[in-house]
């Protein structure tokens, strides 16, 4: 009996350190951003971590082909390895305080081929050299790759679609993405944490859109897309659609909920931009031919967790409403109003805009795609809320977008559809992604000086020449200490 019980005590405290090993044994590895982790020794001085290219199994070879090495006080080492596709051997070593060493057996591991991540396909080509942010890193969600400030890809989503959009870091360092419509979490090594559950309705599924955030309270919010059969108003109309019957008429359509889920996938809280509809002017709202348009494309939303309120942006309506949390009424609307009649509208602060934000100072910020004018050049725009009954909203900061950088075919066309994402950073500058087809990203100060740009480009095999990507949002990890806790953060699970 002791002997088994010795045997298992033993094969238990060998998993054990194996656990603590990390990449462990022969795992295929989607970044060059490494987290190494082995046991703790004690009396130890310093810690090395030694990389070889190559897989080998003997000390000889192994000493022959260092590429290179990284040092810490702890027993958790964040390395670089130089390129996807490639196999690596590595091991650590403890300098002990007697000036010894103490080596640890070889490991090896590989790093995943991404067609995405190939610098001869897509690259981040850097326009202005970061002045501040030098440890920062950026999200694609064109290529779902993750790129240093020079543009050297480190991180890749291990997925094979090309639908990722909103790509981000989450406040639990996890990363949470939609792919082909459904939204998603996943942890450093591209292992799901969590996702909607499939679809029961196979001739409806349910469309998630443009956002996807993990909330402050480990929640998750997004938008999704429904579809309406709804009675018009009562009054014969003979440009109404779909005759069902001879006393009212109907129209089918599709509009935006904005919907939270716990940590199961429980629907927890929905707001409905069809209420919205029902009480607001869209009655007013016609298309060019005289017919009902509700389309307001809902694309964007903030929750302000702390004061319990959201804002959800209409691009084609030019218009931002604050809602309060979670009862769903309309407190304000930021934006012009239809009137009876009216087609277009203007909009003096901002026309079809993205990625509506709180700043530290508690002022609305956006991403303003400025189709409205001519020429349409992106802007950032940040407002001061109205706060007495009879004010109005007012443009306390703003900044121009440029075109400098970009591929000459482009600025041939100055409108932007359709993307684009603005973020406050640490300092108070501001992290912007320009959307498709131009696919500018770049940072800027307050007093409106770049710290930094870039432009995402895939390369043309039949035109033989870099061009833009088409680019719907890109987002920041703004320091090394948020990307080494999501690295931390995903361990080695297999």
């Amino acid at each position: 009996m002791n002997r088994v019980f010795t045997t298992l005590l033993l094969l238990a405290i060998s998993y054990q350190l194996r656990a603590q090993i990390t990449p462990s044994e022969g795992r295929v590895l989607n970044y060059r951003l490494i987290g190494f982790s082995f046991p703790q020794k004690q009396k130890v001085a310093l810690n090395i971590i030694e990389i070889a290219a190559g897989i080998y199994n003997n000390e000889e070879d192994f000493n022959k082909n260092i590429i290179a090495s990284f040092s810490g006080a702890t027993n958790k080492i964040i390395g670089e390895v130089p390129a996807f596709g490639k196999e690596y051997t590595w091991r650590s070593v403890c300098i002990n305080k007697d000036s010894s060493k103490t080596k640890s057996t070889l490991h090896r591991f590989s790093t995943k081929i991404n067609e995405q991540a190939d610098t001869n396909a897509a690259r981040l080509r850097i326009i202005k050299n970061a002045k501040k942010y030098k440890d920062a890193y950026i999200f694609l969600d064109d290529t779902h790759t993750l790129y240093d400030m020079k543009g050297s890809p480190v991180w890749c989503l291990p997925v094979k679609d090309k639908t990722v959009m909103d790509l981000k870091l989450s406040p639990q360092s996890t990363i949470t993405y939609i792919d082909n419509n459904k939204p998603f979490e996943t942890d450093y090594n591209g292992h799901i944490l969590w996702q909607r559950p499939a679809d029961t309705n196979a001739q409806n599924p349910q469309v998630y859109h443009h956002e996807f955030t993990r909330l402050g309270n480990g929640h998750y919010m997004t938008l999704k897309n429904e579809s309406g059969h709804w009675k018009l108003p009562l009054f014969k109309d003979s440009i109404a659609q779909n005759v069902n019957d001879s006393v009212r008429f109907y129209q089918t359509f599709f509009y935006e909920t904005a919907e939270e889920y716990d940590e199961y996938g429980n629907r927890v809280w929905t707001w409905s931009s069809l209420d919205y509809i029902k009480k607001c002017d869209m009655y007013n709202r016609r298309t060019a031919d005289g017919k009902y348009d509700f389309d307001l494309h809902e694309n964007s939303f903030y929750f302000d967790e702390k004061d319990k309120v959201i804002y959800i942006s209409f691009r084609a309506i030019s218009r931002v409403i604050k809602i309060k949390y979670p009862e769903g009424n309309v407190l304000n609307s930021y934006g012009a109003l239809y009137e009876p009649g009216m087609v277009k509208m203007d909009n003096d602060l901002f026309c079809n805009q993205h990625a509506c934000r709180l700043s530290k100072e508690g002022y609305l910020y956006l991403f303003d795609n400025n189709t409205c004018g001519s020429p349409a050049i992106p802007k950032i725009v940040m407002m001061k809320e109205p706060t007495l009954t009879n004010d109005t909203m007012k443009k306390v900061w703003e900044y121009q977008c440029t075109i400098d950088g970009m591929h000459a075919s482009r600025k041939e066309n100055l409108n932007f559809p359709k993307g684009g994402n603005v973020e406050e950073l640490p300092d108070g500058s501001m992290f912007v992604s320009m959307c498709g087809p131009y696919s500018k990203i770049f940072i800027t100060d307050r007093n409106k000086d770049v710290l930094w740009s870039a432009v995402g480009e895939k390369y043309d095999t039949v035109a033989k020449q870099w061009m833009n990507m088409t680019l719907y949002r890109a987002s920041i990890i703004p320091n090394r200490e948020e990307l080494e806790k999501l690295i931390w953060n995903a361990g080695d699970k297999l």
